[in-house]
């Protein structure tokens, strides 16, 4: 709770429409499922292969006035 605190001290005076918020994550497009569906009494079945997908990494940005976004398909 002190951090949060010292953090409000730090941006209450900053004016709303100056603020932007990022955000990031890293998608994996490669992997299997971990959960499956299978018929009643019968077990679900799957080959999980060396991981040879895609990463992808997305960032975000918001404001009061608009939102944008990227992505690097390293």
């Amino acid at each position: 709770m002190k951090l949060r605190l010292e953090y409000w001290e730090k941006v209450k005076h900053i004016e709303p429409k100056n603020l932007v918020f990022l955000d990031e994550t890293g998608v994996l497009l490669g992997l299997n499922l971990t959960h499956a569906r299978s018929e009643r009494g019968t077990r679900a079945y799957a080959v999980k292969p060396f991981y040879r997908g895609k990463k992808v990494t997305v960032i975000g940005a918001i404001s009061l006035s608009s939102s944008s976004g990227t992505h690097d398909n390293g």
